[in-house]
């Protein structure tokens, strides 16, 4: 059986400008984050610029072999909108994964 625990934590998006700081209920599940494992079965692709992923998150299902990296599926997870028309986006792996690598490497050390 699972555990789940839940803790308060500041809400902080850009622009907000109240001088207030809201805060949001998040649930672990097995000590991690809901979202998290949300995103391991289909990764984030894009968010909001404020930093919150659950935001306008866009994600796939990915695939993933030893020579090619698939996604497709593709949804936003605050609007019920069509993305059909992306199809699926089949990636060499090794094309996929270098830029990414390169990401990566730029992050700040506390980051990373």
């Amino acid at each position: 059986m699972h555990s789940i625990e839940f803790r308060v934590a500041p809400y902080s998006c850009g622009g907000q400008g109240r001088g207030e700081t809201p805060f949001v209920l998040e649930s672990l599940v097995d000590g991690v984050p809901f979202l998290e494992l949300v995103h391991r079965a289909e990764p984030l692709l894009l968010s909001c610029t404020c930093g919150i992923d659950d935001r306008w998150a866009l994600t796939a299902h990915t695939t993933v072999t030893d020579t090619t990296v698939t996604w497709s599926g593709f949804r936003n997870n605050s609007r019920d909108w069509n993305y059909d028309s992306l199809g699926v986006l089949a990636l060499s792996r090794p094309q996929y994964e270098q830029p990414l690598r390169a990401a990566l490497d730029a992050l700040p050390a506390s980051r990373s």
